[in-house]
C-alpha cells in the first residue's frame, strides 16, 4: 500500500493475487480511518435515506445521496474536461490518497462519494480516453498533467479482458463497473473501471431468458422483462468471454452503437463462469434533467443507476421518485427496441 501519487516503482509495487482482497481490505479501513474526506464520505454513507420502488414488479432501491450532486452535474463537454486538471491522473490525486496496483495498468482507489460500500475507483495508469474497443491507438493528453509524463500514442489495451481478470481477482466479493464515456463517466478522458460488493444491484440478481445464441463455452441472453436494454454474456473462460464480446461488437457497429453507449457490470462466479451484462444506451441525461424550476428532476443515470439503484442527490426529487417516473426514464435513456431488435437479428444470423 502506498501513496498513489508517487511513482508506482517506489509506492505501488506488485501485488500477488491471493492476497488482492486483504489488501484491498487493508486499503478500504486505512483510508476510512486517516483520509478525512473518506472517512466523511463513508459516514455519510451509513446515513442516507432509501426506499423501494417497484418498477414492472421488478424492485429498484432509492437513494437519496446528496455528496453525488458533483458527479451527476458534471459538465462533460470537450471544453470543460480541457479547462480541468484530470482528478484520476496519480499526480494530481490528494496526498492522502493511497492505492494498490493491479495487472500492471491500473490503481485501486477508495471512492470517497461512495454509492455503495467498498465502493472502489479503479483508473488506467496512462491518461487515454474511456473507450472499449482494443487495437486501436490513442493520441495522449497534450498537456502535462500537473508533473505527469506526457503520454503520446498510447495502445488501448483489450479492456474487456482487463475487465474480467479484475472480476476473475474479486470473485465471490465484487463486481467491475464501466460507464461508458456519454452515459454515466463524470472522468471521460481517462479510463476507469469502478468495483462494488457482489449482491447490492437489483438487475445482477434477476433472471435470464433462454440463450440468444449458443457458442463453445459461452451464450449470449436477455434478460427477463426490463424497463431497459440488456444483454447478459455468459462465459467459462476469458477466450470464450471475448469471442462473444467480438460478435457483440460487429453488431453495435451495425446498429451504429458505439462503446461510448454502454455500461457494464461483470462479475467471476463461484462456479468460475464470467457473467457480463451490457445496458444500451441512447443518451446520457433524461430531458428532465435540462429543464427549470418544478419541471427538473435531476438525475444522471450511469452503470448503478440503470443496474437499480436511483441515485438522487437533491431532497426534492427523492421524494417525488415513483416506479412509474424511473420507468420512463430509463426507457428515455435506454436503446429504442428498434434498433435492439436489429442487433437481436444479427446476433442471430
Amino acid at each position: 500500500m502506498g501513496t498513489a501519487g508517487k511513482t508506482e516503482e517506489e509506492q505501488l509495487g506488485a501485488m500477488e493475487d491471493k492476497s488482492v482482497k486483504g489488501l484491498l481490505d487493508a486499503l478500504w479501513c486505512e483510508q476510512t480511518t486517516n483520509w478525512p474526506l473518506m472517512k466523511k464520505g463513508y459516514g455519510d454513507l451509513q446515513q442516507l435515506l432509501t426506499k423501494d420502488i417497484s418498477v414492472n414488479n421488478i424492485t429498484f432501491k432509492a437513494q437519496h445521496n446528496p455528496a453525488r450532486i458533483v458527479s451527476s452535474t458534471a459538465k462533460t463537454d470537450r471544453e470543460s474536461i480541457a479547462a480541468r486538471p484530470c482528478f484520476l491522473c496519480r499526480h494530481n490525486l490528494p496526498a492522502e490518497q493511497k492505492g494498490l496496483l493491479l495487472l500492471g495498468r491500473y490503481i485501486v482507489l477508495t471512492n470517497p462519494f461512495p454509492i455503495v460500500d467498498r465502493h472502489f475507483v479503479i483508473p488506467s495508469i496512462d491518461h487515454i480516453p474511456q473507450r472499449l474497443m482494443g487495437g486501436e491507438k490513442e493520441n495522449g493528453s497534450k498537456r502535462e498533467q500537473n508533473g505527469g509524463q506526457n503520454s503520446s500514442q498510447k495502445t488501448i489495451h483489450d479492456r474487456i479482458e482487463d475487465m474480467a481478470r479484475l472480476a476473475e481477482l474479486f470473485s465471490g466479493w465484487l463486481d467491475v463497473y464501466f460507464n461508458g464515456a456519454t452515459c454515466g463517466a463524470s472522468a471521460p478522458d481517462h479510463f476507469h473501471f469502478q468495483a462494488g460488493p457482489q449482491g447490492v444491484l437489483p438487475l445482477m440478481e434477476q433472471h435470464a431468458k433462454a440463450p440468444v445464441i449458443e457458442r463453445n463455452g459461452g451464450s449470449i441472453m436477455l434478460m427477463e422483462e426490463q424497463p431497459r436494454t440488456v444483454l447478459l454474456l455468459q462465459a467459462n473462460s476469458i477466450s470464450a468471454l471475448c469471442s462473444l464480446w467480438s460478435l457483440l461488437t460487429d453488431g453495435l457497429k451495425e446498429i451504429k452503437v458505439g462503446d461510448d453507449q454502454l455500461n457494464l457490470v461483470i462479475r467471476h462466479t463461484e462456479a468460475k463462469r464470467w457473467r457480463l451484462w451490457i445496458i444500451l444506451r441512447s443518451k446520457h441525461r433524461p430531458e428532465c434533467y435540462f429543464r427549470e424550476g418544478d419541471e427538473q428532476f435531476l438525475s444522471s443515470p450511469g452503470v448503478i443507476d440503470m443496474s437499480g439503484i436511483a441515485v438522487l442527490p437533491r431532497p426534492e426529487d427523492y421524494s417525488r421518485i415513483t416506479g412509474t417516473l424511473w420507468m420512463q426514464l430509463m426507457e428515455e435513456v435506454s436503446l429504442p427496441a428498434d434498433r435492439f431488435n436489429r442487433l437481436l437479428e444479427f446476433l442471430k444470423r
